[in-house]
Protein backbone atom coordinates (compact mmCIF):
# COMPACT_ATOMS: atom_id res chain seq x y z
CA UNK A 1 0.00 0.00 0.00
CA UNK A 2 1.37 3.43 -1.04
CA UNK A 3 0.38 6.68 -0.15
CA UNK A 4 0.64 9.41 -3.35
CA UNK A 5 0.38 13.10 -3.02
CA UNK A 6 0.64 14.95 -6.60
CA UNK A 7 1.59 18.30 -6.77
CA UNK A 8 -0.57 19.21 -10.60
CA UNK A 9 0.51 21.49 -12.92
CA UNK A 10 -0.60 22.34 -16.78
CA UNK A 11 2.20 20.31 -18.72
CA UNK A 12 3.70 18.71 -15.51
CA UNK A 13 3.21 17.28 -11.85
CA UNK A 14 5.48 15.72 -9.14
CA UNK A 15 4.75 12.63 -6.82
CA UNK A 16 5.85 11.62 -3.11
CA UNK A 17 5.57 8.05 -3.23
CA UNK A 18 5.08 7.10 0.81
CA UNK A 19 5.14 3.74 2.20
CA UNK A 20 3.60 2.36 5.29
CA UNK A 21 6.96 2.50 6.81
CA UNK A 22 6.74 6.33 6.10
CA UNK A 23 9.87 6.03 3.86
CA UNK A 24 9.27 7.68 0.70
CA UNK A 25 10.43 8.89 -2.71
CA UNK A 26 9.55 11.86 -5.18
CA UNK A 27 9.69 12.24 -8.64
CA UNK A 28 8.81 14.18 -11.86
CA UNK A 29 6.16 13.28 -14.77
CA UNK A 30 5.37 15.67 -18.22
CA UNK A 31 2.61 15.67 -19.49
CA UNK A 32 2.26 15.69 -23.44
CA UNK A 33 -1.31 15.18 -25.18
CA UNK A 34 -0.62 11.74 -26.11
CA UNK A 35 0.47 10.76 -21.94
CA UNK A 36 3.25 9.18 -23.40
CA UNK A 37 5.40 10.75 -20.17
CA UNK A 38 2.37 9.86 -17.95
CA UNK A 39 2.53 6.19 -18.50
CA UNK A 40 5.80 5.67 -16.44
CA UNK A 41 3.70 7.02 -13.56
CA UNK A 42 0.52 5.24 -14.49
CA UNK A 43 2.68 1.82 -14.50
CA UNK A 44 3.71 2.41 -10.92
CA UNK A 45 0.54 2.48 -9.64
CA UNK A 46 -1.54 -0.47 -8.08
CA UNK A 47 -4.95 -1.06 -6.43
CA UNK A 48 -3.84 -0.25 -3.35
CA UNK A 49 -2.56 2.74 -3.62
CA UNK A 50 -4.28 6.17 -2.49
CA UNK A 51 -3.85 9.02 -4.42
CA UNK A 52 -3.99 12.71 -3.08
CA UNK A 53 -4.02 15.96 -5.38
CA UNK A 54 -5.44 19.20 -4.65
CA UNK A 55 -8.57 20.88 -6.77
CA UNK A 56 -8.07 22.79 -9.83
CA UNK A 57 -8.81 23.13 -13.39
CA UNK A 58 -7.17 19.47 -14.75
CA UNK A 59 -7.86 18.03 -11.38
CA UNK A 60 -10.91 15.99 -12.77
CA UNK A 61 -9.78 14.70 -15.71
CA UNK A 62 -6.38 13.36 -14.19
CA UNK A 63 -8.40 11.61 -11.79
CA UNK A 64 -10.42 10.23 -14.68
CA UNK A 65 -6.90 8.99 -15.86
CA UNK A 66 -5.82 6.81 -13.03
CA UNK A 67 -9.20 5.74 -10.86
CA UNK A 68 -9.16 2.49 -12.15
CA UNK A 69 -5.51 2.23 -11.27
CA UNK A 70 -5.74 2.93 -7.80
CA UNK A 71 -7.53 2.13 -4.34
CA UNK A 72 -8.97 5.75 -4.35
CA UNK A 73 -8.34 8.76 -5.21
CA UNK A 74 -8.96 11.76 -2.54
CA UNK A 75 -9.36 15.31 -4.15
CA UNK A 76 -8.31 17.67 -1.51
CA UNK A 77 -10.60 21.10 -1.30
CA UNK A 78 -7.23 24.17 -1.61
CA UNK A 79 -9.06 26.75 -0.09
CA UNK A 80 -9.39 24.70 3.13
CA UNK A 81 -6.04 22.83 3.04
CA UNK A 82 -3.71 25.80 2.30
CA UNK A 83 -3.13 27.15 5.72
CA UNK A 84 -1.39 24.36 6.36
CA UNK A 85 0.13 23.61 2.70
CA UNK A 86 1.49 27.30 3.21
CA UNK A 87 3.42 26.93 6.10
CA UNK A 88 7.75 26.60 5.88
CA UNK A 89 8.98 26.48 2.38
CA UNK A 90 6.89 25.78 -0.39
CA UNK A 91 8.29 23.69 -3.75
CA UNK A 92 6.38 21.13 -5.89
CA UNK A 93 8.15 18.24 -4.30
CA UNK A 94 7.92 19.76 -0.79
CA UNK A 95 3.73 20.27 -1.58
CA UNK A 96 3.68 16.45 -3.13
CA UNK A 97 5.11 15.16 -0.04
CA UNK A 98 2.73 17.33 3.02
CA UNK A 99 0.18 15.84 0.26
CA UNK A 100 1.12 12.19 1.17
CA UNK A 101 1.90 12.30 4.99
CA UNK A 102 -1.50 14.34 5.58
CA UNK A 103 -3.08 11.97 2.84
CA UNK A 104 -1.96 8.85 4.91
CA UNK A 105 -2.91 10.15 8.04
CA UNK A 106 -6.81 11.07 6.67
CA UNK A 107 -6.78 7.31 5.32
CA UNK A 108 -5.51 5.87 8.96
CA UNK A 109 -8.09 7.76 11.26
CA UNK A 110 -11.25 6.84 9.04
CA UNK A 111 -11.44 9.49 6.68
CA UNK A 112 -12.44 12.62 8.44
CA UNK A 113 -9.16 14.39 8.35
CA UNK A 114 -8.69 15.82 4.96
CA UNK A 115 -11.67 18.41 3.35
CA UNK A 116 -12.24 15.82 0.24
CA UNK A 117 -14.17 17.34 -2.88
CA UNK A 118 -16.93 15.41 -4.81
CA UNK A 119 -15.50 13.40 -7.96
CA UNK A 120 -18.13 14.50 -10.75
CA UNK A 121 -18.52 12.31 -13.90
CA UNK A 122 -18.06 13.70 -17.02
CA UNK A 123 -21.36 14.42 -17.81
CA UNK A 124 -21.73 17.03 -15.07
CA UNK A 125 -18.26 18.49 -15.85
CA UNK A 126 -19.23 19.41 -19.57
CA UNK A 127 -22.80 20.71 -17.98
CA UNK A 128 -20.07 22.97 -15.45
CA UNK A 129 -18.28 23.75 -18.25
CA UNK A 130 -21.11 24.95 -20.50
CA UNK A 131 -22.34 27.00 -18.20
CA UNK A 132 -19.25 29.02 -17.32
CA UNK A 133 -19.06 29.85 -20.75
CA UNK A 134 -22.73 31.03 -20.86
CA UNK A 135 -22.05 33.38 -17.71
CA UNK A 136 -18.86 34.45 -18.89
CA UNK A 137 -20.84 35.35 -22.35
CA UNK A 138 -23.67 36.69 -20.57
CA UNK A 139 -21.32 39.21 -18.16
CA UNK A 140 -19.73 40.42 -21.50
CA UNK A 141 -23.55 41.11 -22.89
CA UNK A 142 -24.26 43.38 -20.00
CA UNK A 143 -21.03 45.14 -20.43
CA UNK A 144 -21.26 45.92 -24.12
CA UNK A 145 -25.22 46.94 -23.08
CA UNK A 146 -23.92 49.31 -20.43
CA UNK A 147 -21.29 50.94 -22.25
CA UNK A 148 -23.48 51.77 -25.37
CA UNK A 149 -26.19 53.03 -23.07
CA UNK A 150 -23.45 55.21 -21.26
CA UNK A 151 -21.96 56.70 -24.62
CA UNK A 152 -25.69 58.10 -24.80
CA UNK A 153 -25.89 59.55 -21.64
CA UNK A 154 -22.21 61.19 -21.98
CA UNK A 155 -23.47 63.20 -24.86
CA UNK A 156 -26.79 64.48 -23.26
CA UNK A 157 -29.25 62.38 -25.62
CA UNK A 158 -32.36 61.26 -23.11
CA UNK A 159 -33.42 58.31 -24.43
CA UNK A 160 -34.51 55.37 -22.49
CA UNK A 161 -32.38 51.92 -22.50
CA UNK A 162 -35.63 50.47 -24.46
CA UNK A 163 -35.47 53.38 -27.14
CA UNK A 164 -31.63 52.54 -27.50
CA UNK A 165 -32.46 49.11 -27.87
CA UNK A 166 -35.25 48.40 -30.27
CA UNK A 167 -35.59 51.91 -31.72
CA UNK A 168 -32.53 53.75 -32.29
CA UNK A 169 -30.80 51.10 -32.77
CA UNK A 170 -32.16 50.41 -36.33
CA UNK A 171 -31.63 54.36 -37.54
CA UNK A 172 -28.47 55.77 -35.63
CA UNK A 173 -28.21 58.24 -38.37
CA UNK A 174 -31.35 60.36 -36.30
CA UNK A 175 -29.42 59.69 -33.16
CA UNK A 176 -27.63 63.20 -33.10
CA UNK A 177 -24.50 61.76 -32.28
CA UNK A 178 -21.21 62.84 -33.63
CA UNK A 179 -19.09 60.77 -36.13
CA UNK A 180 -16.51 59.58 -33.18
CA UNK A 181 -19.41 57.98 -31.10
CA UNK A 182 -21.48 56.66 -33.75
CA UNK A 183 -18.84 54.67 -34.95
CA UNK A 184 -18.13 53.39 -31.48
CA UNK A 185 -21.81 52.11 -30.68
CA UNK A 186 -22.50 51.00 -34.12
CA UNK A 187 -19.32 48.75 -33.08
CA UNK A 188 -20.87 47.61 -30.01
CA UNK A 189 -24.05 46.71 -31.59
CA UNK A 190 -22.51 44.41 -33.79
CA UNK A 191 -20.04 42.77 -31.04
CA UNK A 192 -23.74 42.45 -28.92
CA UNK A 193 -25.86 40.56 -31.70
CA UNK A 194 -22.77 38.34 -32.28
CA UNK A 195 -22.28 37.60 -28.16
CA UNK A 196 -26.28 37.12 -28.16
CA UNK A 197 -26.44 34.56 -30.99
CA UNK A 198 -23.26 32.74 -29.40
CA UNK A 199 -24.68 32.57 -26.29
CA UNK A 200 -28.28 31.08 -27.43
CA UNK A 201 -25.96 28.28 -29.11
CA UNK A 202 -24.09 27.68 -25.80
CA UNK A 203 -27.66 27.65 -24.18
CA UNK A 204 -28.94 25.32 -26.57
CA UNK A 205 -25.97 22.65 -26.55
CA UNK A 206 -26.56 22.83 -22.53
CA UNK A 207 -30.79 21.70 -23.22
CA UNK A 208 -29.62 19.45 -25.41
CA UNK A 209 -26.95 17.78 -23.16
CA UNK A 210 -30.04 17.67 -20.68
CA UNK A 211 -31.84 14.63 -21.89
CA UNK A 212 -29.26 12.58 -19.96
CA UNK A 213 -30.57 14.17 -16.23
CA UNK A 214 -34.14 13.95 -17.59
CA UNK A 215 -35.65 11.86 -14.51
CA UNK A 216 -34.28 15.03 -12.01
CA UNK A 217 -35.58 18.05 -14.50
CA UNK A 218 -38.62 16.16 -14.80
CA UNK A 219 -39.23 16.44 -10.65
CA UNK A 220 -37.62 19.90 -10.43
CA UNK A 221 -39.96 21.72 -13.07
CA UNK A 222 -42.81 21.20 -11.12
CA UNK A 223 -41.71 24.20 -9.14
CA UNK A 224 -43.17 27.40 -11.06
CA UNK A 225 -40.15 29.71 -11.57
CA UNK A 226 -38.02 26.60 -11.89
CA UNK A 227 -37.57 26.44 -16.26
CA UNK A 228 -35.53 23.49 -18.04
CA UNK A 229 -32.58 25.27 -18.02
CA UNK A 230 -32.35 26.33 -14.47
CA UNK A 231 -33.06 23.18 -13.37
CA UNK A 232 -29.94 21.65 -15.36
CA UNK A 233 -28.13 24.72 -13.47
CA UNK A 234 -29.21 23.28 -10.40
CA UNK A 235 -28.32 19.53 -11.76
CA UNK A 236 -24.84 21.25 -12.70
CA UNK A 237 -24.32 22.41 -9.03
CA UNK A 238 -25.64 19.01 -6.89
CA UNK A 239 -24.44 16.52 -9.56
CA UNK A 240 -26.08 13.95 -7.75
CA UNK A 241 -28.80 14.11 -4.53
CA UNK A 242 -27.06 10.88 -2.90
CA UNK A 243 -24.16 12.91 -1.72
CA UNK A 244 -26.08 14.36 0.63
CA UNK A 245 -27.45 13.12 3.62
CA UNK A 246 -29.85 16.18 5.32
CA UNK A 247 -31.31 19.62 3.65
CA UNK A 248 -29.26 21.39 5.24
CA UNK A 249 -26.02 20.01 3.76
CA UNK A 250 -27.51 20.81 0.73
CA UNK A 251 -28.40 24.33 1.17
CA UNK A 252 -25.55 25.28 2.15
CA UNK A 253 -23.64 23.79 -0.88
CA UNK A 254 -25.77 25.78 -2.95
CA UNK A 255 -25.21 29.13 -0.54
CA UNK A 256 -28.70 29.42 0.83
CA UNK A 257 -27.85 29.36 4.31
CA UNK A 258 -26.39 31.59 6.71
CA UNK A 259 -23.47 31.87 9.05
CA UNK A 260 -24.95 31.70 12.70
CA UNK A 261 -23.04 33.08 15.81
CA UNK A 262 -24.28 32.24 18.70
CA UNK A 263 -23.09 33.21 22.38
CA UNK A 264 -25.03 32.80 25.48
CA UNK A 265 -28.41 33.74 24.42
CA UNK A 266 -27.85 35.84 21.79
CA UNK A 267 -27.75 35.00 18.24
CA UNK A 268 -26.43 36.71 14.90
CA UNK A 269 -27.17 35.60 11.56
CA UNK A 270 -24.24 36.50 8.88
CA UNK A 271 -23.81 36.35 5.36
CA UNK A 272 -24.40 33.17 3.68
CA UNK A 273 -21.49 30.07 3.56
CA UNK A 274 -19.51 30.69 0.36
CA UNK A 275 -17.58 27.03 0.38
CA UNK A 276 -20.09 25.66 -2.08
CA UNK A 277 -21.10 26.31 -5.56
CA UNK A 278 -23.16 29.67 -6.33
CA UNK A 279 -24.65 28.68 -9.82
CA UNK A 280 -27.94 27.49 -9.08
CA UNK A 281 -29.05 30.38 -6.25
CA UNK A 282 -28.05 32.74 -8.95
CA UNK A 283 -30.24 31.18 -11.73
CA UNK A 284 -33.11 30.55 -8.74
CA UNK A 285 -33.56 34.37 -7.99
CA UNK A 286 -34.34 34.91 -12.04
CA UNK A 287 -37.33 33.20 -11.82
CA UNK A 288 -38.22 33.68 -8.19
CA UNK A 289 -40.96 35.71 -8.40
CA UNK A 290 -42.77 33.16 -10.43
CA UNK A 291 -41.93 30.64 -7.34
CA UNK A 292 -43.52 32.91 -4.87
CA UNK A 293 -46.47 34.15 -6.23
CA UNK A 294 -47.64 30.83 -7.64
CA UNK A 295 -48.20 29.32 -4.12
CA UNK A 296 -49.96 30.75 -1.73
CA UNK A 297 -47.98 29.73 1.19
CA UNK A 298 -44.90 30.79 -0.51
CA UNK A 299 -46.20 34.41 -0.73
CA UNK A 300 -47.48 34.84 3.09
CA UNK A 301 -44.00 33.49 3.64
CA UNK A 302 -42.13 36.05 1.63
CA UNK A 303 -44.43 38.63 2.90
CA UNK A 304 -44.05 37.84 6.44
CA UNK A 305 -40.08 38.02 6.23
CA UNK A 306 -40.14 41.26 4.21
CA UNK A 307 -41.40 42.77 6.61
CA UNK A 308 -39.25 42.12 9.39
CA UNK A 309 -36.02 41.69 7.45
CA UNK A 310 -36.25 43.32 4.32
CA UNK A 311 -36.66 42.64 0.79
CA UNK A 312 -32.83 40.86 0.16
CA UNK A 313 -33.21 38.26 3.06
CA UNK A 314 -36.39 37.30 2.23
CA UNK A 315 -35.51 36.45 -1.16
CA UNK A 316 -32.68 34.48 0.25
CA UNK A 317 -34.86 32.82 2.76
CA UNK A 318 -37.14 31.72 -0.34
CA UNK A 319 -34.43 30.22 -1.89
CA UNK A 320 -33.04 28.50 1.27
CA UNK A 321 -36.96 27.49 1.46
CA UNK A 322 -36.99 25.99 -2.31
CA UNK A 323 -33.51 24.55 -2.00
CA UNK A 324 -34.63 22.50 1.13
CA UNK A 325 -38.51 20.99 -0.49
CA UNK A 326 -36.52 20.09 -3.86
CA UNK A 327 -34.02 17.91 -1.44
CA UNK A 328 -37.14 16.20 -0.18
CA UNK A 329 -38.74 16.11 -3.90
CA UNK A 330 -35.25 14.75 -5.10
CA UNK A 331 -34.85 12.28 -2.13
CA UNK A 332 -38.27 10.68 -2.68
CA UNK A 333 -38.75 11.35 -6.32
CA UNK A 334 -42.10 13.17 -6.22
CA UNK A 335 -43.40 16.99 -7.54
CA UNK A 336 -44.07 20.06 -5.92
CA UNK A 337 -46.71 19.75 -3.72
CA UNK A 338 -48.19 23.20 -4.93
CA UNK A 339 -47.46 22.43 -8.67
CA UNK A 340 -49.31 23.52 -11.47
CA UNK A 341 -50.02 20.38 -13.30
CA UNK A 342 -50.70 22.14 -17.15
CA UNK A 343 -47.19 24.44 -16.82
CA UNK A 344 -45.51 21.59 -15.61
CA UNK A 345 -46.41 19.55 -18.93
CA UNK A 346 -46.04 22.12 -20.83
CA UNK A 347 -42.70 22.76 -19.94
CA UNK A 348 -41.85 19.61 -20.33
CA UNK A 349 -43.47 18.89 -23.99
CA UNK A 350 -41.71 21.96 -25.16
CA UNK A 351 -38.27 20.65 -24.07
CA UNK A 352 -39.30 17.05 -25.50
CA UNK A 353 -40.09 18.93 -28.28
CA UNK A 354 -36.18 19.85 -28.72
CA UNK A 355 -34.69 16.96 -28.54
CA UNK A 356 -37.17 15.06 -30.57
CA UNK A 357 -36.10 17.58 -33.29
CA UNK A 358 -32.35 17.54 -32.75
CA UNK A 359 -32.34 14.07 -33.24
CA UNK A 360 -34.31 13.76 -36.37
CA UNK A 361 -31.92 16.73 -37.88
CA UNK A 362 -28.65 14.68 -36.73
Amino acid sequence: MTYIGIDLHSNRFTAHFLGADNKGETDSYLIDDKLRYTQRFLDELSQDDYVFIEASTNTFAFSDLIKNRVKKVVVVDPYQFRQDMDRGKKTDKIDAKKLAKEGKYHIETGGDFLPEVYIVDEKIRKLRSLFTTYMLVSKEIIMARNRIYSLFKENLKPFTKQQIFEIVRHNLDASGLAEEYKVQVQVLFEILEHLIEKREAIKRRILLLGEHFMADIDILVSISGVSVFIALALIADYGTIGRFQKAKQFSRYLRSTPRSEVSNERRKDGKTHKNGRKLAIKMLLQGLHHSIHESAHMTKFFKRLKKGKGNCKARIAVTRKLFVIMFYMLKKRGYYRHMNKNLHDRKMTEYKKLLDKNQKRD
